[in-house]
């Protein structure tokens, strides 16, 4: 699709698509641009089980009040601008909770939050991909802008996003061969209202299997570079959407191509260490269309 050399090979126009099938976060579409008037739409699920501990930079774990629940569904667009610019939007609905029942042995007893729940839109983001490099691999760079549009409860620690602009260029580098391809990402992010800093990597390798169905390894990182003062609102209390959050998280991706056009996905992803984050996986499905 985008290496004119293989532009006629169905493997390579498969693994153009597969950027754009779940990603939320740092790793959009990869590399790969649409071409002008061409694009994927998809509408997925995300929920998180209910968890009652988060990691600590210590490596111990911190043990909450309360049982809290996360749940996110998100639209995605992605939409070639010309041959090499990309627009991409995310809107994403959050809902999240605490629960009634108080557990004993919490890291937090001195400052037990109410329970309650809390429903409303995310952090709407948009961005633009232009393509630098297309020749036996692609470089790619990215510039991404999070709007402050999510809302909070103090008394409950419950958030549905961060408060604050976010600005995130990035590069991204990768390409493919045969059945397999490959890309990572770097970048840096930008927020206002004294949050930190953060430094982003990821990256996707990914093996055609029976033509249509698609396995992809996955690699996510979030490193704060600890430069705010944001008062985090008993958001500590719950995990959602604190400041200085990280993680290193490893997770899986299967795509299944019902047809050229249509397809569906899952994917779960799971933190193998961070701060401030639920010591619970987050699994995704979704369905895309694309044109």
């Amino acid at each position: 699709m985008v290496l004119e050399k293989a532009a006629n090979s169905p493997a390579w126009k498969t693994a153009a698509i597969l950027g754009a099938l779940l990603s939320q976060q740092l790793l959009a579409g990869g590399p790969w641009t649409q071409s002008q008037g061409q694009g994927y739409a998809q509408i997925s699920f995300t929920f998180i089980p209910e968890y009652r501990s988060l990691y600590s930079r210590n490596g111990e774990s911190l043990s909450l009040n309360r049982e809290v629940s996360d749940r996110t569904l998100l639209g995605y667009l992605e939409y070639g601008l010309t041959g090499r610019f990309t627009i991409i939007g995310e809107i994403p609905l959050k809902f999240v909770s605490a629960g009634e029942q108080v557990y004993p042995g919490s890291d937090f007893e001195d400052a037990l939050l109410e329970s309650g729940s809390l429903n409303g839109l995310g952090n709407l983001s948009a961005a633009l991909k232009y393509g630098l490099v297309r020749k036996n691999l692609l470089l790619a760079g990215q510039l991404k802008i999070d709007a402050p549009t999510a809302t909070g409860k103090v008394e409950t620690g419950l958030r549905t996003g961060v408060d604050a602009w976010g600005v995130a260029p990035s590069l991204i580098l990768g390409g493919s061969r045969g059945q397999l391809y490959a890309f990572i990402e770097s970048g840096v992010r930008f927020r206002s209202n004294d949050y930190s800093q953060e430094f982003l990597l990821g990256g996707e390798a990914g093996t055609a299997l029976l033509k249509r169905f698609w396995i992809i390894a996955v690699l996510d990182v979030r490193q704060s570079l600890n430069d705010g003062t944001h008062d985090n609102e008993n958001a500590e209390q719950t995990g959602l959407y604190p400041d200085n959050q990280e993680y290193a998280a490893f997770g899986l991706k299967l795509i299944a191509e019902i047809s050229p056009r249509f397809g569906v996905n899952f994917s779960s992803f799971g933190a193998s260490s961070g701060n401030l984050v639920p010591k619970s996986p987050a699994n995704t499905v979704g369905v895309y269309l694309r044109w």
